[in-house]
């Protein structure tokens, strides 16, 4: 009986164990219905407006923009990086005033295949009642994926 109850503790454990070390990864970009290989999640926000941004097929690039006036625009090369979903705007709620746009815009993408590609988001209003001035209205980055 002692046997049979270190047995099943033992047992017990390793399945408490294995369960702890199968955690879901954040993010599992695929490629073509399948898991890429060391894929990364890269993060993109209003501070890279006008860089250059270096992924590998498979990864995810995620553009976080600091307003909800942001609209994300389909990818110059959609061979190249894909939306993975719809943009999201996260409004926040407390202490703006209304007509501020506080906030944030998400987009999400998939690196595909090598080549270059531009990800742009545009916007008429920088605030409330506050027309954008120049560039404040257009946010860019190129995005260059390697095979």
């Amino acid at each position: 009986m002692l046997m049979r109850g270190r047995a099943l503790l033992l047992a017990a454990s390793a399945g408490v164990v294995a369960a702890c070390g199968s955690a879901t990864p954040a993010a599992t970009p695929l490629t073509s219905g399948s898991a890429a290989a060391g894929a990364q999640v890269l993060s993109v926000t209003d501070a890279d407006n006008g860089h250059a941004v270096v992924a590998r097929a498979g990864d995810t690039i995620v553009v976080t923009l600091a307003s909800t006036y942001w609209t994300v625009q389909p990818p110059s090369d959609p061979a190249v990086v894909f939306p993975s979903a719809s943009p999201q705007a996260s409004p926040r709620l407390g202490g703006c005033v209304p007509g501020g746009g506080c906030g944030t815009v998400t987009a999400t993408f998939i690196a595909r295949a090598a080549g270059t590609t531009v990800l742009t988001a545009t916007r008429s209003s920088c605030g409330e009642a506050l027309l954008c001035q120049g560039s404040t209205g257009r946010f860019s980055v190129t995005v260059t994926v390697s095979g």
